[in-house]
């Protein structure tokens, strides 16, 4: 892929997994890293005035997981909705705001449980607190991009994993239970009758690198388009962990299915395969390393 050089872009959730990844895969730019507090208004306008140009903003900085948005939130409503009206309030402020391609990253918790891959046209049904709060950071780009004429893309981000990521995810959560389950131990896992669409945080950080390329529009599922239940990650889990000993019992409750129609970013050209055996082992090589 052709990429500019000298491309200017300023970057929100630098320090956080996915923040990381784009600065580590995508090399060339400029970054401009917000060093600061998504919700004050006065520190955002003034770091988005200092560059002379920019090409794009890519906002990440969001409250997750959906255990600590449950815990809190009020908090979890003023980072990820109040800050992210206030990066488009500072954009707009901008006399280039026109010129600049906006990438807000969602998730797939804007969707309901669906036995059915979801596309970006089906109704949106937020299945968590968490998805709440993005699919109102959602609206407010839809309506800055209709009545202030930016470039919003916005990236329905499905299920990752990686290295980085702490233990309130699934994956990580999964193997610290393994490995720290006694011998000949029996573990209850709830929601593992559920799916996922699993991607790596560098196919994610290739997948809005791509999206910038044609400086794209409109919302667009990021995912690769194949499901896996929870019980087989858990089970490809165990292997990797040597733990055959460990009994797994599925729960049904907390059950949920977020599988995405990956078809509107295939007709720009880009498909995503995802390994979850090699996803797996760079989470266990870079446990091993701590």
């Amino acid at each position: 892929m052709s990429v500019p050089s000298e491309l200017q872009i300023a970057l929100t959730g630098s320090r956080g997994v996915l923040g990381r990844s784009l600065q580590k895969d995508w090399a060339e730019p400029n970054w401009h890293c917000f060093p600061g507090d998504v919700r004050n208004l006065q520190d955002v306008q003034n770091w988005i005035a200092q560059p002379p140009r920019l090409d794009a903003v890519i906002h990440m900085a969001a409250r997750v997981p959906v255990a600590l948005v449950d815990a809190d939130p009020l908090t979890a409503f003023k980072i990820n909705v109040e800050g992210t009206l206030n990066v488009l309030e500072a954009i707009r402020a901008r006399p280039d705001a026109e010129s600049i391609w906006i990438f807000l990253g969602s998730t797939s918790h804007v969707y309901s449980s669906s036995n059915q891959p979801i596309a970006e046209t089906d109704a949106i049904s937020p299945v968590t607190l968490y998805g709440l709060t993005k699919f109102h950071a959602e609206e407010w780009g839809r309506v800055y991009q209709n009545k202030f004429k930016l470039n919003v893309c916005v990236g329905r981000i499905f299920s990752y994993s990686s290295p980085l990521q702490s233990k309130e995810y699934f994956i990580p959560s999964v193997v610290e239970k393994i490995s720290s389950a006694p011998e000949g131990g029996a573990l209850q896992i709830p929601g593992l009758f559920g799916t996922r669409d699993f991607l790596t945080t560098d196919q994610i950080s290739h997948a809005v690198r791509f999206l910038f390329s044609l400086r794209a529009t409109g919302a667009f599922n990021i995912a690769s388009g194949k499901a896996h239940t929870l019980f087989d990650i858990a089970k490809a889990v165990q292997r990797h962990l040597k733990r055959d000993d460990v009994q797994i019992e599925a729960l049904a409750a907390g059950t949920s299915h977020l599988n995405a129609n990956v078809q509107k970013l295939r007709d720009l050209g880009l498909q995503l395969q995802f390994n979850l055996d090699g996803l797996i082992s760079q989470i266990l090589e870079g446990r091993s390393r701590d």
